[in-house]
């Protein structure tokens, strides 16, 4: 769901462009409005790194249950 906001975001930004580049926006129309996409784009890649860490610390600790749950048997075996 974030990479499509960010896919979005990055259509807008660029449409705004085309849109100053043709002249259909004033400059500080342009400029304000880019530089508040561009923040929002921001977030979204902000997020997307948190998401990003999250999910290899996830990735660590499923392989830590499966190394466990393999060895429960021995476990078992000492009770």
């Amino acid at each position: 769901m974030l990479k499509k906001q960010k896919t979005e975001k990055q259509k807008e930004i660029d449409l705004c462009k085309m849109r100053y580049a043709v002249g259909k926006i004033e400059s500080d129309v342009y400029e304000e409005a880019r530089a508040k996409m561009e923040s929002e784009l921001a977030k979204i890649d902000e997020e997307l790194e948190n998401y990003s860490e999250n999910l290899s610390n996830l990735e660590k600790e499923v392989g830590d249950i499966i190394v466990s749950c393999s060895k429960l048997s021995d476990l078992w075996k000492e009770s």
